[in-house]
């Protein structure tokens, strides 16, 4: 059973099934709000003017022996975003390595990550088994992402 099929079992039944996801959007939007309220900025990013370490000022490129470690060394895990299973690009990944190097190293060089790697679905998951599953207080958000977000 996987994290999904858990949620799925799990889930209130005191609300409608479409009402579910903004239920819990709604909630997980309050929880992110209510940290950011209770944050000291301050206390949480030092400012600059008290780095005394060593400045990084640009990346170097990854090569295709680092991509193919890290790729074959991460679980194969699949997420609903995914283009394809995971388990198919390890299969194949030599076939696709010359792309994710270079969309790897582009990121590096220009700062930026693709939009594709920028999205995730959010699943609700009773922090613990034995909790009411109809109190919304008792689910934790977890993102999946795809897989080569992981590992970007």
């Amino acid at each position: 059973m996987g994290k999904s099929d858990d949620a799925k079992c799990n889930l209130p039944k005191s609300i409608k099934v479409k009402e579910l996801p903004n239920s819990f959007g709604i909630l997980f939007s309050e929880k992110t709000a209510n940290i950011r309220k209770k944050l000291d900025v301050s206390t949480v990013c030092p400012s600059y003017d008290e780095f005394d370490g060593e400045s990084l000022t640009e990346f170097r490129s990854v090569t295709k022996d680092e991509i193919r470690g890290i790729v074959k060394s991460s679980p194969a895990k699949s997420c609903c975003l995914d283009p394809m299973p995971t388990p198919l690009l390890i299969t194949h990944l030599e076939s696709v390595l010359d792309i994710i190097t270079a969309i790897n190293n582009e990121s590096l060089k220009s700062g930026t990550v693709p939009d594709s790697f920028k999205h995730a679905v959010v699943i609700p998951l009773l922090k613990k088994q034995n909790l009411n599953p109809e109190e919304f207080k008792n689910y934790r958000p977890v993102s999946d992402i795809p897989f080569l977000s992981k590992n970007h």
